[in-house]
């Protein structure tokens, strides 16, 4: 008796997946290595779509800017400046105002957001307000390649940028100004990077928040959910593809060594049911600090959000406690 046709259909459609996933995939990752930039940063992933970043009170954001700075020849940098809830009152809506409120004393808050979208996705702009309302300058920029960002990011490209916008930041500002540097996610391997580089030159920030981080680009890919179908295959074939390719690119994002170099005071903020970087993956970093502290005064600080909230891995903007929590840690480096 023949076999339905319908039984055919799905052997032959579980037989292209398979031959895409597990031989299309590799050998596309192992002959263009640069593809594997594409998977790491997501650049491409737009959302909200069709938006105008250039208009930033769109999105409920005020008072706020939007410029642009180039960071390199060729790599223009987008860019918005939120003043605090309560600021320095603004003789007119121009840079030059907004950079003389900039030098008011309050806490300036530089954001380096995680991978895919721009600076205007839902969850950096209500993260934005809480930190407008706590009275601080809120900095947030996109990385080369992402949003309105010229270029084409890779680890040294936007770390570039970051740390060109801190330092133009703190010419603005002095020495003595409160900087903060705040990352998530993708961004939590820029912000312990600059950091680190800021530190050994000696001009350190004056804290660091580091906000579902990971402690090295190679720990997260493996335990990522896109790497799924490749969890059933043996682990040197997957180093030798996808980790060959990401050392190949220059991307490692070890925030976990570089992190001993950070002398700072530093706070860790995890969600328990994280579902993109595992929480262990964030104790994992915390710990390494918490380590290379035992001789110094520098405080180092883990906070966990307990599962069942909805926070995940983008959404501890829900959090009723994460304003007391920042208020405090931003105020005197500890909590």
């Amino acid at each position: 008796m023949a076999a339905p046709s319908w039984l055919y259909t799905v052997a032959k459609t579980i037989g292209i997946t398979t031959a895409v996933i597990y031989v299309g995939i590799p050998a596309l990752v192992k002959f263009y290595p640069h593809l594997i930039l594409h998977a790491v940063f997501l650049n491409f992933v737009v959302w909200p779509p069709f938006v105008n970043l250039n208009q930033p009170e769109r999105f409920g954001l005020t008072p706020v800017t939007a410029f642009h700075l180039e960071t390199e020849p060729g790599v223009v940098v987008g860019v918005w400046h939120m003043l605090p809830a309560t600021p320095t009152p603004l003789l007119d809506n121009t840079d030059k105002a907004y950079d003389r409120a900039l030098s008011n004393g309050q806490p300036i808050i530089l954001y380096l957001h995680g991978n895919a979208g721009t600076r205007a996705g839902y969850h950096r702009v209500q993260l934005y307000k809480i930190l407008q309302n706590l009275d601080y300058h809120v900095i947030a920029l996109d990385y080369r390649g992402f949003g309105d960002s010229t270029g084409v990011p890779s680890e040294e490209g936007i770390c570039h940028d970051a740390i060109f916008l801190y330092k133009w930041l703190r010419r603005k500002v002095g020495e003595n100004a409160p900087i903060i540097v705040w990352g998530h996610s993708l961004g939590s391997g820029v912000a312990t990077r600059i950091s680190k580089e800021l530190c050994e030159e000696g001009s350190c920030p004056h804290r660091l928040v580091l906000e579902a981080p990971f402690s090295s680009a190679i720990d997260v890919v493996t335990v990522h959910p896109l790497s799924s179908p490749y969890w059933y295959i043996p682990r040197h074939l997957f180093e030798k593809v996808v980790l060959d390719a990401m050392d190949d690119q220059g991307i490692s994002f070890n925030s976990v060594e570089r992190i001993v170099n950070v002398t700072c005071p530093l706070m860790i903020l995890h969600a328990k049911d994280d579902n993109i970087v595992p929480f262990s993956l964030g104790e994992k970093l915390y710990k390494a600090a918490k380590k290379s502290c035992e001789s110094s005064t520098r405080s180092v600080h883990f906070v966990e959000f307990e599962s069942g909230k909805g926070y995940y891995h983008k959404h501890l903007h829900l959090a009723p406690e994460l304003p007391d929590i920042v208020r405090k840690f931003v105020r005197d480096g500890g909590l």
